[in-house]
C-alpha cells in the first residue's frame, strides 16, 4: 500500500506538470485501488466538438506476411441521417498522450505491477470489399458465373483467418454475411446487429480477445445515390492499454463528371473527420474501398500526413504508390507499415471481386 501511494503521488507531481492539476488527479486517483470514484467523476470535464447525435456508446460483443506470403507476419426513425460524433478534446495532441500515459501507469500500478515505459505497439488490420450477397443472388447483377453468398462464405472467413488481422474493415456487407462472417471467426463487429442494415454495409470486425470496445460513432457520406453511415470505432489494445481509432469508408463508384465530383467531396469529409480525430492525439488508421487510386492519395493522405501500407510518399508533394488498387489501409504518423500483401486470390477463386489487403502496422511507443 506504501508502494501505491508513492507512485500515487509521483503520478500527481506528473499531473501538476501538465498544468492539470485538479482533472488529471481526480482521474488517476479514481483508478488507484480504493479511489475516489465520485471525485472523479465530479472533476474530469471534456472539451470540444459537440455531437449533433449521441454516439453509440455499445458495440456487438462477441500476422502475416509480405506480398503474397502471409507467414513472415508478425503480432505481438423518420428524421434525416445525422451524424454520431465522438467528442474530440481541444487539448494539444502532446498533453492528450502524456494524460494518456499516466491513467496507464495508473492501471498498471492498480494492478500491482509498475510499467511507465510503453513500447511500440504491432497489430495486423485489413480491408475486405467481401461483395454484397445481393450481387450474387438470385438475380443479381453478376451472372450465373458467380457462386452465391452460401459458396463464397467459408472462403472469405478462410482468407480473413489467414491474413491474422485483428481488425478488418468491412465493405458491401449485407445482414446475411455480417451473421455468418461473425459466427465463422468469433470477432465482434461496429455497428452492432441491431442497427438498420443499411448502417451496417461498411462495418468493422474485430477480434475481442485482442481489442475491447472503447465508443463507436458514425457519420454519414454520400454513396452516390443517397447517404450512409462510415463507422468511426475507439478500441483499446487489452495487453498494452493503447487505443487507437479505427475508420472505414466506402466513397461512390464510378467516373462521369457528377460521380468523380461526388467522390471527391467524400474525400473532403474523410479529411475533415481523420483531422478531427487526429485532435484527440491518439492514432487514427483508415480502411476502406476508396472506388479511387492517385486521386485518393493526393487529396486525402497527403493532406492529413498519413501514411499508406502501400507505400509512396507526400514528402515534397505527392508521389503515390507503384501499385494500388482502389482498396487501402492508411494511418496517421507515428504509425509505421510493414508487411503489406494485397492477396488477389480472393478474386481468382471468385470470393469476391476486390482483394484482401492488410499490413502490420506498429505504433510508436510514447
Amino acid at each position: 500500500m506504501i508502494g501505491i501511494c508513492v507512485i500515487g503521488a509521483l503520478l500527481l507531481v506528473l499531473a501538476l506538470n501538465l498544468g492539470e492539476p485538479s482533472t488529471v488527479a481526480a482521474d488517476v486517483s479514481s483508478e488507484l485501488p480504493d479511489g475516489p470514484a465520485a471525485a472523479s467523476s465530479a472533476a474530469t470535464t471534456a472539451t470540444g466538438s459537440s455531437s449533433t447525435e449521441e454516439a453509440t456508446t455499445a458495440g456487438t460483443a462477441g500476422k502475416k506476411g509480405t506480398e503474397g506470403d502471409p507467414k513472415k507476419g508478425t503480432e505481438k426513425g423518420t428524421k434525416k441521417p445525422a451524424d454520431r460524433r465522438v467528442t474530440a478534446s481541444a487539448e494539444p495532441a502532446q498533453s492528450q498522450q502524456e494524460l494518456r500515459r499516466i491513467r496507464r501507469l495508473a492501471r498498471s500500478v492498480s494492478a500491482g505491477g509498475i510499467d511507465p515505459v510503453i513500447g511500440p505497439l504491432s497489430v495486423r488490420v485489413g480491408t475486405f470489399n467481401i461483395l454484397g450477397s445481393q450481387h450474387t443472388g438470385p438475380g443479381g447483377d453478376k451472372g450465373a458465373g458467380w457462386p452465391g453468398w452460401a459458396a463464397r462464405m467459408p472462403g472469405t472467413i478462410e482468407r480473413i483467418k489467414a491474413h491474422g488481422a485483428s481488425v478488418v474493415g468491412l465493405q458491401e456487407a449485407q445482414p446475411d454475411q455480417i451473421a455468418s462472417l461473425t459466427r465463422g471467426t468469433g470477432y465482434a463487429i461496429f455497428p452492432g446487429s441491431g442497427t438498420n442494415s443499411l448502417d451496417r454495409v461498411n462495418s468493422i470486425i474485430y477480434d475481442p480477445g485482442v481489442f475491447e470496445f472503447v465508443s463507436g460513432s458514425t457519420f454519414q457520406m454520400s454513396n452516390g445515390i443517397g447517404t450512409r453511415a462510415q463507422p468511426i470505432l475507439l478500441l483499446r489494445h487489452r495487453e498494452s492499454g493503447r487505443e487507437i481509432y479505427f475508420v472505414n469508408a466506402h466513397p461512390p463508384s464510378g467516373h462521369s463528371g457528377s460521380q468523380t465530383a461526388t467522390r471527391m467531396g467524400t474525400f473532403t469529409r474523410l479529411v475533415s473527420e481523420v483531422n478531427r480525430l487526429k485532435a484527440t492525439g491518439h492514432p487514427v488508421v483508415l480502411t476502406g474501398d476508396m472506388n479511387d487510386r492517385a486521386p485518393f492519395f493526393c487529396r486525402v493522405v497527403a493532406p492529413t500526413g498519413m501514411v499508406a501500407s502501400a507505400g509512396g510518399s507526400t514528402s515534397g508533394g505527392c508521389r503515390p504508390p507503384a501499385r494500388m488498387p482502389v482498396d487501402w489501409v492508411v494511418a496517421t504518423s507515428g504509425v509505421t507499415f510493414s508487411n503489406n500483401w494485397l492477396d488477389d486470390s480472393t478474386i481468382k477463386r471468385r470470393i469476391t471481386d476486390h482483394p484482401f489487403i492488410s499490413a502490420t502496422a506498429t505504433i510508436a511507443g510514447d
